[in-house]
């Protein structure tokens, strides 16, 4: 764990007094109890291969360095109780956790609201997205993040106070954890997915340990004041947080995907595996693909209710391709196994691939 861990109420973390950034959220407080220092599936590929590939458009308080990061547990029979990476020695393995993985979602549209209900009968931990968060118009503030987002997932978002959720009994702890996307730099004013979520350190880009997992969170936008470059100061960062976490799994999030079956974004291509990284997320494609790249599973998660992208050249370590249908990935993490697994708004399993925590695949 890189930074500083933090304890709230509830076993919780996300800082030391928290206050919404926007009227929209006042009222809504969280004081801390403390704080210390700190082999592959089979491939398949549904749907028509037409070219193409690309999808249509182009702080907390607490903040350790520019990114920030937080530890703590997550709800669930399955991970009631996680620790920080300080008292992991003591309380033995962290305890396994599973949740959801959705991308390129918020139109407040019959299937997004397909993908949610999907999503939510699994009743995972937390939910993670690959951004493209909201597709609302560019004005569209915090009010397109309530209809967009809060509508469908409010239940796992704190602090909450949109229109969609009992706002007297709002969620005990934040379960919702975005990246930017493309769709999320362009809603304003200003940049109103922080206005809307209540995110560690600067909220463009930060981390979290959850259980098992290391989570580095990242901004993939050219916009990104930080840069998205190799060098950088958001990449310094990026490994110096990876580098610092003594979880047994490190997940990369970023929306645009460094490696995909059509239009990539090589400037991600950042050295993760030699900083220590296992597998990586993203989204912006309206698709699901995974690839093997040097080894290591890249997955791209994009097709989370909002339109569906066409296929492009297939890449180089492509394994499984599928646009036929919106979906969701489900993963499950343990101290020695993480599997991931997607599937369809009608139940169906299209892949599913499990890697120790070197990132080799296990059965």
């Amino acid at each position: 764990m890189s930074g500083q861990a933090v304890c709230a109420p509830d076993e919780w973390y996300p800082g030391t007094m928290r206050f919404p950034r926007s009227p929209y959220l006042l009222g809504l407080l969280f004081l801390a109890c403390g704080k210390d220092g700190a082999a592959p599936g089979t491939a398949v590929t549904p749907g028509v291969d037409s070219g193409g590939g690309s999808p249509d458009g182009a702080a907390a308080v607490v903040d350790a360095g520019p990114g920030g990061s937080v530890d703590g547990g997550s709800d669930g029979a399955a991970a009631a109780d996680a620790s920080s990476d300080a008292g992991a020695a003591d309380a033995g393995p962290p305890a396994p956790i599973s949740f959801a993985i959705i991308g390129d979602f918020g139109n407040d549209s019959p299937r997004e609201a397909a993908v949610a209900a999907l999503v939510k009968s699994w009743s995972p931990d937390f939910i993670v997205t690959t951004g493209d968060n909201n597709y609302g118009a560019a004005n569209g503030g915090v009010a397109s993040y309530d209809t967009n987002v809060g509508k469908h997932y409010g239940d796992y978002i704190s602090p909450y106070a949109g229109q969609f959720w009992d706002a007297s009994a709002p969620a005990a702890k934040n379960r919702f954890w975005p990246v930017l996307g493309n769709r999320d730099w362009d809603i304003g004013p200003g940049l109103a997915y922080a206005d809307f979520f209540t995110l560690p350190g600067n909220e463009r880009y930060y981390d979290l340990t959850i259980g098992p997992v290391h989570f580095t969170m990242l901004d993939s936008d050219a916009r990104e004041p930080d840069g998205i470059v190799a060098g950088g100061v958001q990449a310094t960062w990026a490994e110096a947080t990876i580098k610092g976490s003594s979880a047994p799994f490190q997940f990369v999030f970023h929306h645009h995907p460094a490696y995909v079956s059509g239009t990539a974004e090589a400037r991600m291509r950042w050295s993760f595996k030699t900083w220590g990284a296992d597998a990586y997320f993203t989204g912006h494609i309206h698709l699901y693909e995974r690839l093997v790249v040097d080894g290591q599973q890249y997955f791209i998660n994009g097709q989370g209710g909002t339109s569906t992208s066409n296929f492009g050249t297939t890449a180089p370590g492509s394994a499984v391709r599928y646009n036929a249908m919106d979906g969701a990935m489900r993963v499950t993490v343990t101290s020695t196994k993480a599997t991931f697994r997607y599937f369809t708004v009608a139940g169906t399993m299209i892949d599913e691939v499990a890697i120790d925590p070197t990132g080799a695949v296990v059965p």
